[in-house]
């Protein structure tokens, strides 16, 4: 039995503890409640997009989804021509220059980007006429291809204002920001789709003008003056330009799979499958919401060759994925029913196939950005080009001999391969005393 000084000392080691708590709450009270509205941010958008997909699917032909996942397929390719990944530049610096530095440089970086990415959108448009005209693609290139890549044109610009907001730890107007767009995407919806009927042009111009309008908030946000700072946008495109290269591979990846099945002239059986690779981005759009979250730590620990926190972050962020998708596998007709308002089920098969790929997308690029991250961008180009060969020669040999099924597994083997090619750079670096060693840090 315990004496009364026993209780005593429980009850005086449980304030201790309660006290220790309550400090070390205070401490990070301000992180915890940006990490809380970061998250809660992208789960909501994750949660509109799960709301608004059964009306897309009660106002949508298969050949509507077919249209719009084929279009949609080619924002990767086009995606490093727009952006020419100034966002990595910015991120990587970010915690080494002083305040003025970063307001010249967010100017110079997407000014640079909007003005010089207008002229790449056109030109893209200009090259995918041609292909359309030489390949006898059954779409309509107009008004698709025009809402397609100005979509693209003007997310480039909103997610680099969202990534500043990240940097920043402007958590609050992240959240609102966020919160509203997401909001207005089922306005146009509700408005375009459901009492306009207007099918998949009506899908498209509601995100068009939605990413217009925040388009246009981003750009005045973050271009001061009408000026550049050509010394740091020549050091940004030396340290991007093999990112560009990088990130157009990526297109093989997730993308490629589309443009060949538009060969198969199977338009139903397309329709499916974008359906299924609809269903399958809201986990890949789960994964990408916390990678977003922790993206600032995960940078941090890099420049600061904290090899401890960095495990964490990739440790943290990767268990938290696997668990929607453990819930999906056990219940995917029921879910596919739902979020297709029983109109769509044939695609179930696909969408269990392509949920692993968030998984394999996100250790895959968990490793790549690290590659990045401690500043070897050129060696990225090197991983992400040998993965690229390897994917378009699976890929080619799936389709052949599997059809749309093989085409899904093909979206998850493509990023095991990758992951496996990006472990096997790191533990070169690591063992040539590159990366991670004591006393160092990234520049």
């Amino acid at each position: 039995m315990a004496t009364d000084m026993d209780m005593e000392a429980i009850m005086q080691n449980h304030n201790n503890t309660g006290m220790q708590i309550s400090r070390l709450y205070i401490n990070h009270k301000h992180s915890i409640r940006n990490l809380s509205l970061y998250f809660t941010a992208n789960i909501i958008q994750v949660v509109i997009g799960l709301l608004l997909n059964p009306l897309l699917s009660s106002h949508l032909s298969a050949e509507n989804f077919a249209v719009i996942g084929y279009y949609d397929s080619f924002s990767l390719f086009i995606l490093p021509f727009l952006s020419f990944s100034l966002s990595s530049y910015y991120a990587k610096n970010y915690f080494t220059w002083d305040e003025p530095k970063r307001e010249e440089a967010l100017n110079t970086l997407v000014l640079f980007q909007g003005i010089v990415g207008l002229f790449t959108t056109a030109l893209l448009l200009g090259g995918l006429k041609i292909y359309f005209n030489l390949q006898h693609i059954t779409f309509d290139f107009y008004p698709f291809a025009l809402l397609a890549f100005g979509k693209v044109y003007l997310q480039c610009i909103f997610s680099f204002y969202f990534m500043h907001l990240r940097l920043q730890k402007r958590a609050k107007a992240f959240f609102n920001i966020n919160v509203l767009y997401n909001l207005l995407n089922v306005v146009f919806v509700l408005l375009l789709v459901v009492a306009m009927r207007g099918e998949a042009i009506g899908r498209m111009e509601g995100l068009f003008i939605v990413n217009l309008i925040f388009g246009v908030y981003a750009f005045r946000k973050q271009v001061k003056k009408a000026s550049l700072n050509f010394a740091i946008a020549k050091d940004a495109l030396r340290f991007c330009w093999p990112l560009m290269l990088s990130a157009l591979l990526t297109y093989f990846f997730s993308g490629f799979d589309t443009l060949l099945l538009e060969r198969v002239d199977d338009v139903h059986s397309l329709g499916l499958y974008s359906v299924a690779v609809k269903i399958a981005s809201y986990f890949l759009l789960f994964s990408t919401s916390i990678d977003s979250t922790f993206e600032p730590d995960f940078y941090r620990h890099v420049a600061n060759n904290n090899r401890k926190g960095l495990m964490k972050v990739i440790l943290t962020t990767n268990v938290l994925k696997i668990a929607p998708v453990l819930i999906f596998l056990a219940t995917a007709e029921l879910v596919m029913g739902i979020l297709t308002n029983y109109r769509y089920l044939d695609a179930t098969s696909f969408a269990r196939i392509m949920v692993f790929a968030s998984i394999t997308r996100s250790i895959s690029f968990t490793l790549s950005m690290t590659i990045v991250a401690c500043g070897y961008s050129k060696l990225s180009l090197v991983e992400k080009l040998t993965g690229s060969i390897l994917v378009i020669i699976m890929y080619i040999a799936l389709i052949n001999n599997y059809g749309f099924a093989g085409a899904a597994w093909g979206q998850v083997l493509a990023y095991a391969i990758m992951s496996v090619i990006s472990i096997g750079f790191l533990a070169w670096l690591y063992m040539n005393k590159k990366i991670f060693q004591p006393g160092n840090k990234t520049s």
